[in-house]
């Protein structure tokens, strides 16, 4: 069951978003914290159940009321909402994934639903679930990026100005004491005259700033495909549009998702370890690099490429010492809990 996100508006422009821009920014929820088939099965008992069946708990309505919330606050857990810049000018499926989170473990044979499943119950864990989630993440087009197909009918190109971008409503109910945000796709979109924007800033400052978990798809840096600045400078934006999620004195730091591809990826550019401990491939690839004696070089290649631009580097800067963790992306629901749990725990 869907439910449309409230016409919230987050932003004093209007909620219309802007006609036909080449890059926008897709939301989807890839984990719900839970075991999804799981909950798709509570749920089908808890129908049978409303409907007559024989199944259920009766005389759960007959609880007392903050006994009863104190069960539904078991469904609220720590979600991961991926969001993905999408190109309307990108090559063919056939030469390119359409789908950049195609690859999330969780998604197959059961997608989370987007919308928290406490506000499709009852009246009473919607009152719940409105107290600890909220329509989130408005986004709009860069000035930079707007294309012509985004300007006016009655507009020129060559003597006109393209017209400011307005602001898309919410895209996702996010919780942000819980939730991870998971950059996907294109982090910095580039358009065909060159001129390019980081996905990051298409959301609002004031929205990013309250998120406390972040991740990051590790193929998204594009490694062994552009420079090594420019993997940097791709990670600052994200660390610079959210710097809540990696203040190390509460503990934070920048999550980096890993997937077999790009295991194979580094094997090819000829990493002699894997990106994850424990990872593809591990014990072959740790005795060629005992054997060539650098088995002490640093495994975590994003920390090496953050450190060793900063080493290098005149500038100083508070984002010098944010930690890079690089994880597999099918245990990144179980890290972001752990967060959650720690974070729960210091409070």
């Amino acid at each position: 069951m869907a439910t449309q996100m409230p016409h919230q508006q987050t932003s004093p422009s209007s909620p219309t978003p802007s006609p036909s821009p080449r890059f926008t920014l897709a939301f989807r929820v890839v984990s719900d914290g839970l075991e999804t088939s799981a909950a798709c099965a509570l749920d089908a008992a808890r129908s049978h159940a409303l409907s007559g069946g024989s199944s259920g708990f009766p005389l759960f309505a007959s609880l007392p009321p903050e006994l009863r919330l104190k069960i539904w606050e078991y469904l609220i857990a720590p979600r991961v909402v991926a969001v993905a810049c999408l190109d309307a000018e990108a090559p063919p499926p056939d030469e390119e994934p359409e789908e950049p989170w195609a690859a999330f473990p969780d998604l197959e044979p059961v997608a989370p639903d987007p919308v928290p499943a406490l506000l499709l119950v009852s009246r009473e864990t919607r009152a719940l679930a409105l107290s600890r989630y909220e329509p989130a993440f408005a986004w709009k087009t860069p000035h930079v990026m707007l294309s012509s197909s985004s300007l006016p009918q009655n507009s020129s190109s060559s003597s006109s100005t393209p017209t400011t971008a307005t602001w898309s409503r919410p895209s996702a109910w996010f919780n942000y004491n819980l939730d991870a945000l998971y950059l996907l796709g294109q982090l910095e979109p580039c358009d065909s005259y060159g001129f390019n924007s980081p996905m990051a800033y298409f959301l609002d400052r004031q929205e990013a700033r309250r998120v406390r978990r972040l991740a990051v798809a590790f193929a998204a840096l594009k490694y062994g495909e552009t420079a090594p600045q420019h993997v940097f400078g791709a990670l600052w934006h994200c660390v610079d549009r959210f710097p809540r999620a990696a203040e190390r004195l509460g503990g934070g730091r920048v999550l980096v998702a890993v997937t077999p591809r790009d295991e194979y990826t580094n094997a090819l550019m000829g990493g002699l370890r894997p990106l994850v401990e424990g990872g593809y491939g591990e014990d072959e690839r740790r005795d060629v690099a005992v054997a060539r004696g650098s088995a002490e070089d640093e495994v975590n290649i994003v920390q090496k490429t953050w450190r060793d631009w900063y080493r290098g580097s005149i500038v100083t800067s508070s984002l010098a010492n944010v930690q890079f963790e690089l994880v597999r992306e099918e245990d990144l629901p179980q890290r972001i809990a752990q967060s959650a749990d720690a974070t729960r725990g210091r409070s």
